[in-house]
């Protein structure tokens, strides 16, 4: 069975709107925000833990919340931050969490949301249901070898994406964690494809050890300059304590000097002498003050670039696994469906389905929002919202020759 352009139409004139509650965030959604500290808006995409990150403010809550929450999330943080002017906050969304559509279909992938999409909108962005022309006739020796060179493709990507994780979560784990290959990760990698496992390992632990290679040469600089720093803030505390001995000693021979003057004993050039002296002396102690507080400010710039570099790398890791973790559940629905196209290919086809003269479909609807068809049966003219997985099957049953 194939959607056409005219189910695509069809689809969306017969959507029924959003619901009329407030519109809540989800992972993945990207808004665009203004605020007083800002020249221009800038936009933000929740992340993997729900939070958006605004260097000016800090991280803000906004997954499952509304434009208005997160507007008063922004105000209070601004207001506790110091802020002392009258805020200014305003979040409009820029794009949408994209639909993501696997199972028995021709392209799976993401697509990108628009208001109204339905289950059926969904499948005709994606090509249609996969096509099950049985092996006869003149088409029967490509349709196989079709159907297995997709087999042997999504083999490799599973597998591929497996050294991924593993790399990834290794990077997670800690300076010194190997590159190994989990249980659960070897058991999802088909067969044919566990022989080449320990190289693709070997060569993902390489891209790692690059990578901590350079983080390690990045946080050693910084490490250094601080580690310099706080020698100098020694050495000008030595040099502030001979200063303020020194002053104290010029202030008791100036008082002294002043004493003798008052009784004739002593000459204004001397008292004078010791003023311009303690004047100097003074001057001088005010030039490594501010000298330290410099070099406390490198010191504080440094430790700040540090904690930023490792925070943003901790970050851009879990937000690769999460996709590396979803593009793998993708692939392996996807290998199933294919291994049941080669048997399809070579076996008896049974319980197709009459409706609109092909195969019945079942949609199913995974993500965020998915509890609200706990009780509802999911079909084409169902309406969509951001973030949601459709996944497609078949009532399709096949046995051996």
């Amino acid at each position: 069975m194939r959607l056409t352009s005219t189910l695509l139409g069809l689809s969306l004139i017969c959507a029924t709107p959003l619901a009329a509650d407030p519109y809540r965030l989800v992972v993945g959604d990207q808004i665009t925000l203004n605020y007083n500290f800002l020249q221009t808006p800038k936009t933000a995409t929740i992340d993997l833990d729900g939070n958006i990150r605004l260097s000016e403010i800090g991280s803000i809550v906004a997954d499952g919340k509304t434009f208005d929450e997160v507007e008063a999330d922004v105000t209070d943080a601004m207001v506790k931050g110091g802020f002392s002017g009258i805020p200014f906050v305003s979040v409009e969304i820029s794009e949408y969490a994209p639909i993501i559509v696997s199972g028995f279909i021709e392209r799976g992938g993401r697509f990108d949301f628009a208001p109204g999409m339905t289950v059926g909108v969904a499948l005709a962005l994606s090509g249609g249901a996969a096509t099950l022309d049985a092996p006869t006739g003149g088409n029967s020796e490509l349709s196989s070898l079709a159907a297995r060179r997709r087999s042997t493709t999504l083999a490799t990507d599973i597998a591929d994406t497996a050294a991924r994780i593993s790399r990834l979560e290794a990077a997670l784990a800690g300076p010194e964690a190997p590159v190994v290959l989990p249980e659960d990760l070897q058991a999802a990698v088909p067969r044919s494809e566990l022989p080449g496992l320990e190289n693709r390992l070997i060569a993902e632990a390489k891209v790692l050890d690059r990578a901590r290679l350079t983080a390690a040469i990045l946080i050693k600089s910084w490490d250094k300059e601080i580690a310099e720093g706080q020698l100098q803030i020694g050495i000008l505390d030595e040099r502030l304590g001979l200063k303020e001995s020194t002053i104290a000693r010029i202030s008791e021979d100036l008082d002294a000097a002043r004493s003798l003057q008052s009784q004739g004993l002593a000459t204004n050039t001397r008292t004078s002498g010791l003023v311009q002296r303690l004047a100097d002396e003074r001057e001088d102690l005010l030039a490594i003050e501010t000298a330290k507080i410099n070099v406390r400010r490198a010191i504080s710039l440094a430790e700040r670039n540090r904690q930023r570099y490792e925070s943003d790398q901790h970050q851009t890791r879990l937000e690769a696994l999460r996709d590396a973790r979803n593009l793998l559940n993708t692939l392996q629905q996807n290998y199933r469906i294919s291994l049941s196209e080669l048997a399809l290919l070579y076996g008896d086809v049974n319980g197709l389905a009459l409706d609109d003269g092909g195969i019945g479909l079942q949609f199913s609807i995974l993500g965020p929002r998915a509890a609200r068809f706990a009780n509802e049966t999911v079909t084409s003219n169902t309406v969509l919202l951001p973030g949601d997985i459709v996944v497609v099957g078949t009532d399709v049953q096949t046995s051996a020759n």
